[in-house]
């Protein structure tokens, strides 16, 4: 799909059932704000909890997210009640 100037890519929202529920370790980037001369800075971040079952595909070619909650770690500071992890960077601790 070729997007024209100025049209925005829709995110869809799926359930996946086999993944609801079980927990999962997500080893991800996170926005850790501005640098000097405006750049923005990347960082590692670990969540460990559950999947939700809910999975968003943004963007041609698909880019796949999955939503994680009820977390045992995340990083110090951090308040999300849930996060959207890329799927490359989440790993099922039941595998």
């Amino acid at each position: 799909m070729t997007l024209e100037a100025g049209e925005r890519d829709q995110a869809r929202i799926e359930f996946v059932a086999a993944h609801a529920g079980r927990r999962a370790t997500c080893e991800g980037g996170g926005h850790a704000g501005p640098a000097p001369g405006g750049a923005q800075v990347g960082a590692r971040q670990r969540y460990v909890g559950r999947v939700s079952g809910r999975r968003m595909v943004y963007g041609d070619p698909p880019w796949p997210f999955l939503e994680l909650t009820d977390f045992t770690e995340r990083p110090e500071g951090a308040t999300e009640e849930r996060i959207w992890c890329d799927e490359a960077n989440l790993f099922f601790d039941d595998d």
